[in-house]
């Protein structure tokens, strides 16, 4: 979901849409912030999805897992902040 948020965001970005690419990138902060949520509640949701998704999951040490989820979606989210930060003063918000 969130790739489709920054990919519709990149293209009006580029079309100079810029209120409609901060929406976008705005839902795709939203998105991180709610995966980070939900994983950090119930770990076991995140480790089921990681194990549908064919991903290799450490039964042993979930924790670890959570923490490295923690600090790629909290990296991931500083980003994007960046970005819309960059996209609004183009659409003269600030």
């Amino acid at each position: 979901m969130t790739f489709f948020f920054l990919l519709a965001g990149a293209i009006a970005y580029f079309l100079k849409a810029y209120v409609v690419a901060l929406v976008f990138i705005g839902l795709s902060i939203l998105d991180q912030a709610l995966v980070l949520i939900r994983a950090t509640i119930d770990p076991d949701w995140y480790i089921q999805r990681r194990i549908e998704a064919g991903q290799p999951v450490d039964l042993l040490r979930p924790g670890k897992q959570i923490i490295r989820l923690i600090v790629t979606k909290v990296l991931l989210i500083w980003i994007l902040g960046f970005i819309a930060f960059h996209v609004s003063r183009e659409a003269g918000f600030l």
